[in-house]
């Protein structure tokens, strides 16, 4: 079964579920958002299987997928697969990060496009050339795990800039609906003079 996360809830939430048999499913991919941890649980215990994650763009296609038989970890995109190579770097300063720290995730391979046909600015703000390579800017923000599994933290149009500090709005989100009586959340940056931006939160 192939799915977003909004699938998969709306199967567990269906109110004729326990009249399907589901027992042939084996195996359960999730894309084009991150799970949250309370579905992921809850399908395994309705189903008894993981589900596992899947990654891509269309710039670049399938970047990175979860690996069978392995849990995925809590909001990971799985391992890049071996024909892509992944760096997790400063937006800022266009450097790697170090150690376990967040960065946008830039992605190349020999099989992906280099450039958007005749639009020069958007390729502009995209692909970088480094190394002799030319690599996508994915505009996700992404950590690595000793084991080089990818961990993603937000999308970078969805930072929250508060105190200094960049605030995952989707982490927050995540910590919301674990709460069992909040069906969604949705995190927002508000402007403040005094802390750049405030962290709201509307719930239903």
């Amino acid at each position: 079964l192939l799915g977003v996360p909004a699938l998969y809830r709306m199967i567990l939430e269906n109110d004729r579920l326990d009249r399907y048999d589901l027992g042939s499913l084996k195996y359960c991919y999730c894309g084009g958002d991150v799970l949250p941890e309370e579905v992921k649980q809850r399908w395994r215990e309705r189903c008894g299987i993981s589900i596992y994650q899947v990654y891509g763009s269309t710039e670049v296609g399938h970047v990175s997928y979860s690996k069978i038989g392995l849990e995925p970890s809590p909001r990971s995109i799985g391992f890049p697969l071996k024909s892509r190579e992944c760096r997790v770097m400063d937006p800022e300063t266009l450097l790697p990060v170090t150690g376990e720290k967040s960065g946008e995730l830039w992605v190349t391979s020999p099989h992906t496009i280099k450039h958007y046909y005749n639009k020069p600015e958007e390729t502009a703000k995209t692909y970088l050339t480094l190394d002799e390579k030319t690599w996508c800017r994915m505009g996700d923000f992404v950590r690595r795990e000793p084991s080089g599994e990818l961990i993603y933290v937000e999308r970078s149009a969805d930072i929250i800039k508060h105190k200094g500090y960049r605030v995952s709005a989707s982490e927050v989100e995540a910590i919301l609906q674990d709460h069992p009586t909040v069906i969604g959340a949705c995190v927002v940056g508000i402007p403040d003079p005094s802390v750049g931006e405030r962290i709201k939160a509307i719930v239903v």
